[in-house]
């Protein structure tokens, strides 16, 4: 099996859910947000106050240029990475695509109850939280569903629920090579 790389905006349970597949199918876990920080040694929110968004974002490329070597993998990206052609082209190369969506609301609310979201998860713009989770969203969406696989509503669903629903297409799309019993 190739890797299974989870794309999404923040707080639509990327990580989580990497962890939970990783579990259950025994494969190990890269989440490329914790692989930068880990690299430069900084949080992400820092990172950018320090250094700049520009600065993140070639510690982010380098990293998803180095999961093309990665097989039989869960990655969990940042919310950002497909922004960037390269990256686009790596994370769909041989890989299943599974986009986690979530409305602006659901995405806010999480957030502000999400306690490492204020240091660890920089704003990206001036604007109010949804206000700018919308507008991000709407540039995002495009390039999430260029090259995602399946896209799965996070809505609703807890992280147990979206990783069966992942589970379910994967046993569906490959038959036998996911065994794993929810």
């Amino acid at each position: 099996m190739n890797n299974i790389v989870l794309i999404g905006y923040r707080c639509t349970g990327k990580s989580t859910v990497a962890r939970i597949l990783g579990r259950l199918l025994d494969m190990p876990v890269i989440d490329t947000d914790e692989r930068v920080q880990k690299r430069v040694g900084l949080s992400i929110a820092r990172m950018v106050e320090e250094r700049g968004w520009e600065f993140f974002r070639r510690h982010e490329r380098e990293v998803i240029a180095g999961i093309a070597f990665q097989n039989n993998s869960i990655i969990a990206t940042g919310g950002g990475a497909v922004e960037d052609g390269d990256n686009r082209r790596i994370i769909s190369d041989g890989n299943t695509v599974v986009w986690l969506s979530a409305e602006g609301s659901t995405i806010a609310g999480r957030m502000v109850v999400d306690g490492k979201s204020c240091h660890e998860r920089p704003p990206l713009s001036n604007a109010l939280l949804l206000e700018e989770i919308e507008k991000i969203m709407e540039k995002r969406a495009p390039l999430y569903r260029e090259i995602a696989d399946i896209e799965i509503d996070a809505n609703e669903a807890g992280a147990a629920g979206v990783a069966a629903e992942i589970l379910d297409y994967m046993r569906n799309r490959r038959g036998k090579e996911c065994r794993a019993i929810l």
